[in-house]
């Protein structure tokens, strides 16, 4: 018979604990805490993470192919749509779809107030998925002289819908255009909502003097799990020598570096939390140790190795952390199914660029959580083991 595991045993579910009996709880306590906030932390910090980088790949695409200068919308650079390029790019693994856009920046005239704005000209609306989920007001555009502004720019000049105003385009000659407001659109991410107007791709060839088959970019669409990177090396391999496909996060490097970061957050709060854990289980072990001195001195004075006893307690120190990680667990799974329904913490848009707390849970998580924390109390659990070898079986029989 294991005879260290019917001691372990007896003495973790059966014993009836004196002093000791808060310090146990506050140490499965302070591991459940610790897998609630390191599972709570990273499930966060990955919702903030994919819903960001799904917005900015539904307002931009994934990836672009535009002519190969900088600045294009500046300087009228424009791409020839050519049909067996654009099958190429169809048919090119990983690609969803695309459609042709242009952008030109212009002076926005509401009042008396100016303000510079960037008119992004698409070809197919219906095919702009991502800002028609993102229309609060209005419609899709179905003229050419109709746009779609958004709320932070309707907000900001009391725009409303079916509003006229001018826009001025710089030139050689300096070019007027009456548009109407037939929408207004909201992603939350300020830095695309706060100068982006949306119009049809015709107003900007007419501004720019294109014909019929000039476009300034297009913008594609991948299928879920796809490698960006793998396309971009697809596309570039067949594009024009005076094209270039670009990933996303070539567009918005500040983004995608700030998104980085909260990488760096998941990490510091992890090693607290384990740290915590960790000390928590030392102290607890300690205590009991020191509980049962005397029962270690008979086990001694019986012929038992330090190893055997040590083990023993590693068996009750296992089930204290047992059943942390379980109730940590559970509290996780609740809280995040709450969140995830209810929407239940609120942030502001404006300065997180989305309404609530979004939490992607995956289970490779869950499971690397568990086995870290395991791995490190059990660490922790051995270092405070080794006060059993120092424990002389005559002192410790004469401790009560």
């Amino acid at each position: 018979m294991n005879y260290t595991y019917y001691i372990a045993k007896r003495i973790t579910l059966q014993s009836k604990r004196t002093f000791s009996k808060l310090i146990v709880k506050i140490a499965i306590g302070g591991i459940s805490l610790g897998i609630l906030v390191m599972l709570m932390s990273i499930g966060i910090i990955r919702g903030f993470k994919s819903t960001i980088k799904d917005k900015l790949n539904g307002f931009s695409g994934e990836v672009q192919v535009n002519a190969y200068q900088p600045n294009s919308f500046e300087k009228n650079y424009f791409i020839r749509r050519d049909q067996a390029i654009e099958s190429r790019i169809q048919s090119t693994k990983g690609v969803s779809h695309y459609f042709t856009y242009a952008t030109k920046v212009a002076l926005l005239k509401s009042g008396t107030h100016v303000e510079p704005v960037v008119l992004k000209g698409v070809s197919d609306i219906n095919k702009y998925q991502f800002l028609i989920e993102n229309i609060t007001l209005g419609k899709r555009i179905q003229e050419a002289n109709e746009i779609i502004i958004s709320k932070i720019i309707a907000d900001k000049y009391s725009i409303g819908l079916d509003q006229s105003l001018l826009f001025y385009f710089a030139d050689q000659q300096i070019k007027i255009r009456k548009l109407k407001v037939v929408g207004i659109y909201e992603t939350g991410i300020e830095e695309l909502d706060r100068n982006t107007v949306i119009s049809d791709l015709n107003l900007i060839r007419s501004v720019n003097d294109w014909s019929d088959n000039q476009t300034g970019a297009y913008q594609i669409s991948l299928q879920p799990n796809v490698i960006v990177d793998d396309v971009v090396d697809q596309l570039n391999s067949f594009l024009p020598i005076d094209q270039k496909a670009i990933s996303n996060n070539e567009l918005y490097p500040s983004l995608y570096d700030w998104i980085e970061l909260l990488n760096v957050n998941a990490k510091v709060i992890i090693i607290l939390m384990l740290l915590v854990a960790g000390i928590n289980m030392i102290s607890a072990l300690l205590i009991l140790i020191l509980e049962r001195t005397a029962f270690i001195g008979i086990l001694k004075t019986l012929g038992s190795p330090n190893a055997h006893i040590r083990k023993i307690f590693a068996y009750n120190a296992t089930y204290l952390i047992g059943i942390g990680l379980i109730i940590g667990n559970v509290l996780t799974l609740v809280l995040a199914q709450i969140q995830i329904n209810t929407h239940l913490f609120k942030l502001d848009q404006r300065s997180y660029f989305m309404s609530y707390v979004p939490i992607d849970m995956n289970v490779i998580d869950f499971v690397l959580i568990n086995t870290g924390t395991y791995i490190v109390c059990m660490l922790f659990v051995f270092i405070a083991s080794l006060l059993i070898t120092r424990i002389s079986p005559l002192k410790a029989i004469r401790f009560n």
